[in-house]
């Protein structure tokens, strides 16, 4: 450009400036466009199902690796997805108390526990059984015990009417907005700790658990002792799932995609089975972390297990009390 005078170069080069920018916008555009009719569809036809299926996501959290670029990215789609599904369809209740057989209410001033108990709607017979015998309101009262029921949305009228007739005697039930499936265990962890950290914040521990699982709640103390003797505990008991193998065959029900855990066995995790107890202080990490986290697998326990591996806490197998 030596034949150009000096004022010549420097519109020119102010003109080669802006044909960048310009092009960088229109990629920009076509991007987000792009990302727009995939959140879309996240929004169709198989509910959680369907999102959890075709979501893509980059690698298995770990908070050194995760590039914060791509990240960012993701957390809108989380964050549509999840103000929509968090929520209880009949109105999150407040209470943080037990209810008497009666239907009146009784605080629970020293409840140190609560206990999410991963249900579904037609589960109504087992969950009165639940309610009559370990997780009585005299049971829990007597070791400070708050049980909650999670599940996903009723499939038929007859199954919202009775949830209905449910939740108005007994309060302790949390319906989410997502279709309640096998693969919708991470959906219902997660609409109960949203529900934990609103409203019952001055807990010390989580348990989550299926609602199938018999809890002895006599030995409950001798459990929790284990983290009192550690300072700051930063570890989770339960039944420890080593080498479990993560499921790439696309028929399989518990199947994950290479795009969302690339890798072939999960971390070491506690089983939801057998039951989690984790520190209040953890739960919250855990599910802030669930926010921003560019994998989010759709079964609760191993994604806890995930979750575990990037923060470097510690699973244990729970003692024998």
């Amino acid at each position: 450009m030596a034949f150009l005078n000096r004022s010549t170069r420097k519109i020119l080069v102010k003109l080669i400036g802006v044909g960048i920018v310009v092009i960088l916008l229109i990629i920009l555009i076509e991007t987000f466009e792009r990302d727009h009719k995939t959140v879309a569809n996240f929004q169709g036809s198989g509910g959680v199902v369907g999102f959890l299926h075709r979501m893509t996501w980059i690698t298995p959290p770990n908070k050194e690796r995760v590039d914060k670029a791509k990240t960012l990215s993701y957390k809108g789609r989380h964050r549509k997805y999840f103000s929509e599904a968090l929520v209880d369809l009949f109105g999150f209740s407040s209470e943080c108390h037990l209810r008497d057989a009666d239907g009146t209410k009784k605080g629970l001033r020293s409840t140190s526990v609560i206990i999410l108990l991963h249900s579904s709607p037609s589960r109504v017979a087992l969950r009165g059984k639940i309610r009559e015998t370990w997780a009585s309101p005299e049971e829990c009262r007597k070791h400070g015990v708050l049980v909650r029921f999670v599940m996903g949305g009723p499939a038929s009228q007859d199954e919202v009417e009775l949830l209905k007739e449910e939740e108005a005697k007994h309060g302790d039930v949390l319906v989410g907005n997502f279709t309640d499936t096998v693969r919708a265990t991470t959906m219902k962890s997660l609409l109960g700790l949203r529900w934990t950290i609103a409203f019952c914040s001055r807990i010390d521990y989580v348990i989550e658990a299926s609602d199938k699982t018999f809890m002895w709640l006599d030995k409950l103390p001798k459990l929790l002792r284990t983290f009192k003797k550690e300072k700051n505990s930063k570890f989770i008991l339960g039944a420890r799932s080593n080498s479990s193998r993560v499921v790439h065959d696309a028929s399989s029900e518990f199947y994950v995609g290479n795009a969302v855990l690339n890798r072939e066995f999960y971390p070491v995790y506690c089983s939801l089975q057998a039951g989690i107890i984790m520190p209040f202080a953890l739960t919250v990490k855990h599910y802030k972390y669930t926010w921003s986290t560019p994998t989010l697998v759709p079964f609760a326990d191993a994604l806890i297990g995930l979750s575990a591996e990037a923060y470097g806490w510690k699973d244990r197998m729970m003692p024998v009390p």
